[in-house]
């Protein structure tokens, strides 16, 4: 697998300019020793696309949101910006929004579900650009939410016709798939174009 600073330079060559990077931060507060720490982290891929001049071509997503908040923090003030993605789950084998107790860890960084009326407020509370949930815990009044709040929403990771289906007719603003070719095909049948 290559480096990250080695794709870049790949892509720059070719001379793709419309090739985007979405990169996720694999990090986790309940285990801590498993990664450098959050602050660094977040450092140091921020460091890493600002020295190749990708910052409008990035998003980092996250389940973990701390990288997110402070991506966010060290952008401040700046031009470009690298877009961040709360990810989300809420189902029995993955929940990231409800801590196991009071104490944590807290998945969701320096915001709490028990100050928000939603998941959308969280996220937007969190200085996310986009709110990425899983394709089953959307609804489209969530996703209008969302959008009220300036956010994108792009579920993850709808594979079948019928989870495609599901996020487009929740109103969602793209999808995460496992099979691109999949979900071309049926926004090309539906005559959804393709930005």
């Amino acid at each position: 697998m290559p480096a990250l600073s080695t794709l870049f330079k790949h892509i720059k060559k070719l001379g793709n300019s419309k090739v985007r990077f979405n990169i996720e931060t694999k990090i986790s507060p309940e285990k801590p020793n498993d990664t450098v720490s959050a602050a660094v982290f977040a450092r140091k891929l921020l460091d890493l696309v600002r020295e190749h001049g990708m910052q409008s071509r990035v998003t980092v997503q996250s389940f973990d949101w701390r990288t997110l908040q402070i991506v966010n923090q060290l952008q401040r003030g700046q031009g470009k910006r690298v877009k961040t993605s709360c990810l989300t789950a809420q189902q029995a084998w993955a929940n990231n929004i409800t801590p196991k107790s009071d104490k944590g860890p807290f998945w969701t960084g320096s915001v709490r579900a028990a100050d928000h009326p939603d998941v959308p407020s969280m996220v937007k509370a969190a200085g996310c650009n986009i709110w990425s949930p899983y394709f089953a815990d959307i609804t489209p009044a969530l996703v209008k939410k969302a959008q009220s709040l300036g956010l994108q929403v792009i579920p993850w990771t709808a594979n079948t016709e019928a989870e495609m289906i599901a996020v487009i007719e929740a109103g969602a603003d793209g999808l995460i798939t496992d099979y691109p070719d999949r979900a071309k095909a049926l926004l090309a049948q539906r005559k959804i174009t393709i930005r």
